[in-house]
């Protein structure tokens, strides 16, 4: 402005934004790191403004912005049981398994069962007789070796071992031995006519076994 013009000659020159005379330079705010940043604005305005692009930055968070510019420390990430920004945690949820976890919030397919029958501790729920063998897994039978009729699946004799079936003439040399025989009855007959008398096996020697032939025919009544 001249004070001593009488005629305007268009030579008028006005403040820019930024203060500038006859300039054009604008204001705004020019923080990059503002969420309003105006790459065109020469001065800073003040109007500078940091909370409309701030928000979860991390891509591995469950509320992760994709338009947020700014970490506002508000990420939050899945919990064991999948919520997001929770704090519960995984594990059995059974109250009746072996390995019940009472803090957890959702189960995780971890329960564990005892046999049935059987305690998570392996001992027998039903053991009358403290044997260690469940009531339910046991077997009936002849436990004896020795027996005739010896059942090594049983685990509780009953009484009925017998040695009388399976006994017979177990001497291969007698007359009427019996193959399938287990226990010699003392029902062997022997020829003692033999060029070796007392040789009862037939091995051409007279030895303790076949003295225990003898002991075993020892007393026997023969018939006329």
């Amino acid at each position: 402005y001249d004070l001593t013009a009488t005629i305007e000659d268009d030579s008028c020159l006005y403040l820019d934004e930024c203060g500038n005379c006859g300039g054009t330079d604008t204001s705004g705010c020019i923080d990059q790191a503002a969420c309003n940043f105006d790459p065109n604005a020469s001065c800073d305005n003040g109007s500078c403004e940091y909370e409309s692009c701030a928000g979860c930055t991390d891509v591995n968070a469950c509320n992760y912005d994709l338009t947020a510019t700014i970490e506002d420390d508000s990420c939050l990430y899945l919990d064991e049981c999948g919520n997001c920004g929770g704090t519960q945690t995984t594990g059995c949820v059974d109250e009746t398994a072996c390995n019940y976890d009472a803090s957890a919030s959702c189960d995780d397919g971890s329960c564990e069962y005892p046999e049935p029958g059987t305690t998570c501790d392996g001992e027998c729920v039903n053991d009358c007789d403290n044997d260690g063998v469940c009531d339910e897994d046991e077997v009936e039978g002849c436990t004896y070796s020795f027996a005739c009729n010896y059942n090594p699946d049983a685990t509780e004799d009953d009484g009925s071992c017998e040695l009388t079936s399976c006994a017979g003439c177990a001497y291969p040399t007698a007359f009427n031995f019996d193959p399938n025989a287990v226990f010699d009855d003392g029902s062997c007959e022997f020829l003692l006519d033999t060029d070796c008398p007392g040789d009862f096996t037939g091995d051409d020697v007279v030895n303790a076994l076949d003295l225990m032939i003898f002991q075993s025919l020892y007393s026997t009544s023969c018939a006329e």
